[in-house]
């Protein structure tokens, strides 16, 4: 059983700052991103909690009382009163007792996830996005695990987001699919779709396992110029009625700065 004493790889805690995308665009939250996944995207923007080397370089080993700790100075701080489960994938450790340890101290939960991995604290959390991964990020997608998640998150009442970047129209097509699957498993009710342009220079690794971010300075005009060419197909394409299309307004803001 996971204990308070029991430490995590901490990439980084972060904030406040705001929420780009999905269904909390826009909202005030801190961040934790965990160190570790499951996948290894190649369009990934996280690289340095991906890798095991650079988790491995980057990380912090915490326990859950000493992450809690952090928040909730930030909450007295600042009022803040959401936090962000980022990674990597943060489902790959056990943070119920974070989890509980955050409510009793009045913060919100937003977990960030593909959906490959459950754990059953997910249950407990006030916000799940999920993220499966289009063919633009360079990565397989794997529909069994994708459903049986989904089979999962069917028996709770956390309000679920799915989010998925997108370069390309095979990755709109993908968006298609996935709501088929959804419709089909009869858990379109309720959960709300974002399509989220993608980020076509994410920072790679230097040699010290560091993100480099020298692509900075076309980054923005890029990701302006895509979400363009992907808009003029979303407006006329009726099977999205149901899903939202924003920027990755972080991204905008910061690039691909970490720790923002």
């Amino acid at each position: 059983m996971q204990t308070r004493t029991r430490k995590v790889p901490v990439i980084e805690i972060f904030g406040p700052t705001i929420q780009g995308e999905g269904e909390m665009i826009g909202w005030r939250t801190m961040f934790v991103r965990f160190g570790g996944c499951d996948y290894r995207c190649k369009m990934c923007d996280s690289l340095h909690a991906v890798m095991p080397a650079a988790v491995k370089a980057n990380s912090t080993r915490m326990n859950l009382s000493e992450i809690a700790d952090k928040l909730l100075m930030e909450k007295a701080n600042t009022g803040v009163d959401w936090v962000t489960f980022s990674g990597g994938n943060p489902v790959m450790w056990e943070l119920g007792e974070l989890v509980d340890e955050l409510h009793l101290a009045g913060m919100s939960v937003a977990v960030e996830t593909q959906g490959t991995l459950w754990k059953p604290w997910l249950k407990n959390v006030d916000m799940l996005t999920v993220s499966p991964k289009a063919p633009g990020m360079g990565e397989k997608f794997e529909q069994d695990k994708f459903m049986a998640f989904m089979a999962e998150m069917a028996e709770t009442d956390v309000p679920l987001c799915i989010k998925i970047p997108v370069f390309s129209q095979l990755d709109i097509e993908f968006c298609v699919g996935i709501e088929t699957i959804l419709r089909d498993m009869v858990l379109d009710e309720g959960v709300t779709k974002y399509l989220s342009v993608g980020n076509s220079h994410p920072p790679k690794l230097k040699p010290d396992m560091t993100l480099d971010t020298s692509d900075e300075g076309v980054l923005v005009s890029t990701l302006l110029n895509d979400y363009g060419i992907l808009l003029d197909q979303y407006l006329i394409d009726r099977r999205l009625s149901g899903w939202r299309f924003t920027p990755q307004l972080h991204v905008l803001i910061w690039g691909n700065k970490a720790g923002v």
